[in-house]
């Protein structure tokens, strides 16, 4: 299962990510900002992939291996 840790996050996101929220929070008090998703595995990135050709639409444009 995707983490949803923000401990997953590269260094320069953990600093700027309760920044954000805080901000967005602020200034949409009804709203809550949440993380979905801060790290897969090969695996589930490589099935998130193969899920464009079965929907014909583009749901990630890395399958997980190669980089663009």
């Amino acid at each position: 299962m995707p983490s949803r840790d923000p401990k997953d996050l590269c260094v320069t996101l953990q600093i700027f990510w309760p920044k954000l929220k805080a901000w967005y929070e602020a200034k949409f008090p009804e709203r809550r900002l949440i993380l979905t998703c801060t790290h897969r595995t090969v695996e589930e990135q490589q099935a998130l992939f193969k899920q464009n050709a079965k929907t014909g639409k583009i749901v990630t444009q890395l399958d997980g291996v190669n980089k663009l």
